[in-house]
């Protein structure tokens, strides 16, 4: 009762968010919402075969395929675009010839925003639904095999206990489409992040009448779009996590009986198929038209020039991008490594509340909800507007902190990633004994000493995947940085950002590939170690379960 509740209060207030936005918001968030339907569409039905494959069949190498996905969690969007650029854009190895008659390539406008959205989606969508499948209690299924074909346990017992996991993925792929502006910047695809990116910075969005005078409420009023699109957004967000709560307070990883699989038999080579050639689809091709790319060269060959590709090449652009851009790399590395550790930090408060909490604490959820769902070039106007100040105001040292340090970047980028290093640590949090909880709390321990002494030994490889989940996402971030990165050398995630729209040349494909062996090596340990808690926490279970205390 309490979700319908929920969920009737959430349309009510998103219905009050486009009233509030006027006319021409209203057409910006048409086509945001055309955009995360489509991108959701095509992203939600593969993920969710994907995740049944690999969680409820006996498929081979289910392990290294669902690691596989998740490396590609961390995965920034622009790199996405650098590889399908370079297989399928202006100067790709497999654009269309001139004489075809067609001159725009297929990754472009709208068709080449929703398919890069897509495909990044499907690895989000991959694991939730997998840890929602996870969760599931075994008995249902077991009981239900008994006298029940496999497929009709699937379609009568295990969907429809992945539904939470589904509405999940379903909402965090609408609000992940919605605020990001990199691929839309790329394909001048007119959503609301992308307005918030062009129009904020002038002072909010135009109203439908500019001339009237609104006296006092004038600034309210000229922002009251921006106010009702990020107040949709985030209502939005706010729902996913309130579904997702449950999963964030119950240790649905410590469960001690394996899941149920279904055994395929023959059909096992073809199982493996469908994830491995999705996963090549989504990682692969992409990878493998940067390889191309970086080793492509040209030589004369008597009055015309021929291409070719050479592994020399390759190897030479691939050091040359690692000498040329040293210092846009430490950049990258001395603020990543600021953001992780202050996202852990707070991340690890909020989390440690959330797993106090029985239901779902409304205020928490909201400001996290506010900050994934808020566009990263609004949270850059923020930053600005809080840090920038003219000379002698009482503030004025902000301001040269923000001229002259990362501090703008490093408070954007902790907002943006405190909550994703808090649900991390909450489901790390969620394996600790409920038991060995209780009885901690009756011999007097407090909060803080539970969370030392009890939760921090058994949770402690999440702190690391967390640590190093934000290290890698503030490796690859772009939308909110962009707007207050002081002057001077700049990340290479911005570096790279601008690089790509003069096309994903040579090399734009080396330092790309430098940039996603650095990204995908944090992701492929943080994956290893969330994997190793996982296995861990059946086996703390049983113990716990054979002692007498």
């Amino acid at each position: 009762m309490r979700r319908i509740l929920l969920l009737l209060f959430a349309v009510c207030l998103a219905i009050a968010c486009l009233a509030l936005a006027g006319e021409r918001v209203r057409g910006i968030v048409r086509n945001t919402a055309i955009l995360s339907a489509a991108a959701t569409s095509i992203a939600l039905p593969i993920g969710l075969v994907v995740a049944v494959v690999l969680v409820k069949t006996d498929a081979l190498g289910r392990r290294w395929l669902l690691a596989g996905f998740g490396v590609l969690l961390f995965m920034p969007l622009y790199l996405h675009v650098a590889g399908w650029q370079a297989a399928l854009g202006v100067a790709g190895w497999w654009t269309l010839p001139p004489e075809t008659g067609l001159t725009q390539p297929w990754i472009d406008g709208w068709r080449g925003a929703i398919w890069i959205h897509a495909l990044a989606a499907i690895p989000w969508v991959v694991w939730i639904i997998a840890a929602g499948l996870n969760g599931a209690p075994a008995a249902p299924e077991e009981e239900a095999s008994l006298s029940a074909a496999p497929w009709q346990v699937l379609r009568q017992i295990t969907l429809p206990a992945a539904t939470p996991a589904i509405a999940v993925a379903t909402l965090w792929v609408l609000v992940s489409v919605a605020t990001e502006m990199t691929v839309t910047d790329f394909f001048q695809v007119r959503t609301f992040a992308e307005e918030v990116y062009t129009q904020a910075a002038a002072g909010g969005f135009p109203t439908d009448n500019p001339e009237e005078d609104y006296a006092p409420w004038r600034p309210f009023v000229r922002a009251s779009g921006l106010i009702g699109g990020v107040g949709l957004l985030a209502t939005i967000a706010c729902l996913a996590l309130a579904l997702g709560h449950p999963w964030l307070t119950q240790a649905s990883g410590s469960c001690s009986r394996a899941p149920w699989q279904w055994k395929l038999g023959r059909g096992r080579a073809f199982a493996t198929a469908v994830p491995s050639g999705i996963l090549a689809l989504v990682a692969g091709l992409p990878l493998a038209s940067l390889v191309h790319q970086a080793g492509v060269g040209s030589t004369r060959v008597g009055e015309n020039w021929q291409r070719f590709w050479s592994f020399r090449k390759l190897v030479s652009e691939l050091t040359r991008s690692l000498d040329f851009y040293s210092r846009e790399l430490w950049q990258t590395l001395w603020l990543g490594l600021a953001v992780a550790t202050a996202a852990t930090a707070i991340g690890l408060l909020a989390a440690w509340h959330l797993r106090s909490r029985s239901s779902p604490p409304l205020g928490l959820l909201t400001l996290f909800a506010l900050a994934m769902a808020t566009p990263g070039p609004l949270l850059g106007i923020a930053a600005i507007h809080l840090l920038n100040h003219p000379a002698g105001s009482f503030w004025y040292p902000l301001t040269v902190a923000y001229d002259q340090t990362l501090l703008a970047p490093w408070l954007v980028q902790t907002v943006r990633f405190t909550p994703v290093a808090a649900i991390l640590l909450a489901a790390g949090f969620a394996s600790v004994p409920a038991n060995l909880m209780e009885a901690a709390k009756s011999d007097g321990a407090g909060w803080v000493a539970r969370l030392v002494w009890i939760a921090l030994p058994i949770a402690w490889p999440m702190v690391v995947v967390a640590w190093l989940v934000t290290l890698a996402l503030s490796a690859g971030e772009v939308a909110a940085t962009l707007l207050v990165l002081p002057p001077g050398t700049p990340t290479l995630a911005i570096r790279l950002f601008g690089l790509l729209h003069y096309g994903a040349d040579d090399q734009v494909a080396a330092v790309s590939i430098v940039l996603l062996a650095a990204v995908s090596l944090l992701a492929a340990v943080a994956v290893g170690l969330g994997g190793n808690r996982r296995k861990k926490g059946p086996a703390m279970d049983r113990t716990l379960a054979k002692s007498p205390n």
